[in-house]
């Protein structure tokens, strides 16, 4: 479980510099594919990964638009 805020603040120690307005559409194209759950509070969205979303960060499903981790 993350807040908006929390994700962008870890896209930017990654180099992403993008805006507020950008995380919220991709959390937004997240939720359509099911890969998680938004809970709006007071404005602010709360972010938790789904079973689908952690088998697709795992590498057990596929989702077309989401890129495969790496082989450990």
């Amino acid at each position: 479980e993350a807040n908006e805020s929390i994700l962008q603040d870890c896209l930017d120690a990654y180099g992403h510099n993008v805006s507020r307005d950008v995380v919220r559409g991709q959390i937004d194209w997240l939720a359509e594919q099911n890969l998680v759950t938004v809970e709006n509070l007071s404005g602010f969205y709360v972010v938790t990964i789904t079973g689908r979303g952690q088998d697709v960060a795992e590498g057990r499903a596929k989702v077309s638009g989401v890129k495969r981790p790496r082989a450990r």
